[in-house]
């Protein structure tokens, strides 16, 4: 789990040096802010839990954000309306112990989850698709990892089947007005959504979904720095890219196991550029998975664990940066634990002409399956 943390740490800092390092130090026009959110854990999985209802807690949480500006001095920044990058601090007050009971009548089940508290972290990017003199909206997307001061644990915390690891990739989605009081000052409101999972590295992993609203001010110590190059030529990209790459992970099993077995992938993908930010993509790949030799039934002893699919997706470009999603099907399976369908979604960050890395993560119908940490080479 430490490898794993110190790669995913690798991959955050890597996107914050491809963020903020823009224009010239010093100049860069720069936003402070403070937001409170208030929200609840979402009860995403009542199936598997057997508890009713969509709310599992309330919380509150406290942000402390600062953002950055893009100037045009990078096709991106004209390309994406001139986008914001920033980081963000969250800590998200989950509350003391609570009790659920399992509404199934053959198991009455109780429940006794002690959630705690978690502290995030975030490196993010703002669109704006509407940008006036007096209010501005902002689509936050960003990336990072959240610290739980409660886990799962057999002995004093049984009923937690949400999270098992305390170190977690998030994910993080805000829709937010941006209201101009002054040049210095403004009023933010605006809807999140936050998600946190270990991505299958230990069980159980229900993950966490925190849906909540937000209000906090915004202030820009110098507005006159503010000056965008909106009439930026750039040279033409090319359109046909070609991607090889092979992946590494680890995983454990869904019986609250705690021994890890190694996961394997190789793509030859084939990218087509259809616009100045996006790229339509498809690959061949190649997958083995040491796991499924775990099963307590052996019912996968003796059979090729190798499988073989093709996997259709898009990446929208940010300079350096690639966010890629997909969905992917089995051509060639002999195993019988998983789905025939797959999804992956992630980053990849080209930090050379030829070379990139990146992180994926890879399901079957929304239960995490792994993360693929990547190295590749583009022709």
């Amino acid at each position: 789990m430490k490898v794993k943390f110190n790669l995913y740490i690798l991959a955050i800092v890597s996107l914050t040096n491809h963020g903020i390092c823009v224009g010239q130090p010093g100049k860069q026009p720069i936003q402070i802010g403070a937001n409170y959110h208030y929200g609840f854990l979402l009860n995403h999985a009542p199936n598997r839990t057997n508890i009713a209802g969509p709310v599992l807690k309330t919380l509150h949480g406290i942000e402390i954000n600062a953002t950055w500006q893009t100037l045009g001095t990078k096709p991106w920044h004209k390309y994406y309306g001139f986008p914001k990058w920033g980081a963000s601090f969250i800590y998200f007050s989950v509350g003391e112990k609570s009790t659920y009971i399992n509404y199934n009548k053959q198991d009455r089940t109780i429940y006794d989850v002690d959630f705690g508290d978690c502290y995030t972290l975030l490196i993010h990017s703002s669109l704006k698709p509407i940008t006036t003199r007096y209010f501005e909206m902002n689509i936050r997307i960003g990336t990072g990892f959240g610290y739980f001061t409660k886990v799962y644990n057999a002995g004093d915390n049984p009923g937690n089947l949400w999270i098992s690891a305390r170190i977690n990739p998030s994910m993080h989605l805000n829709i937010e007005g941006q209201f101009n009081l002054t040049p210095n000052w403004a009023l933010v409101v605006g809807g999140a959504f936050t998600h946190l999972s270990n991505g299958a590295t230990r069980m159980p992993n229900y993950g966490v979904n925190f849906p909540t609203v937000n209000a906090g001010l915004r202030f820009t110590p110098f507005p006159e720095r503010k000056i965008i190059n909106r009439d930026s030529i750039y040279p033409a990209a090319k359109k046909n890219y070609l991607h090889l790459s092979m992946a590494g992970g680890a995983k454990v099993l869904g019986e609250f196991g705690t021994t890890y077995y190694p996961t394997f992938a190789a793509s030859i993908m084939y990218g087509r550029r259809v616009g100045k930010i996006s790229k339509l993509l498809v690959s061949l790949d190649a997958y083995r998975d040491e796991s499924l030799l775990g099963d307590s039934l052996k019912i996968n002893k003796g059979k090729d664990l190798n499988r073989y699919g093709i996997w259709v997706g898009h990446e929208f470009m940010h300079g350096r940066l690639g966010l890629l999603f997909g969905v992917g099907y089995y051509l060639y399976k002999k195993t019988d634990r998983d789905a025939p369908i797959y999804i992956k979604a992630g980053l990849r960050h080209y930090f050379h002409k030829h070379f990139f890395g990146g992180v994926m993560l890879k399901t079957h119908y929304g239960q995490a399956d792994c993360f693929e940490w990547t190295l590749g080479y583009t022709l």
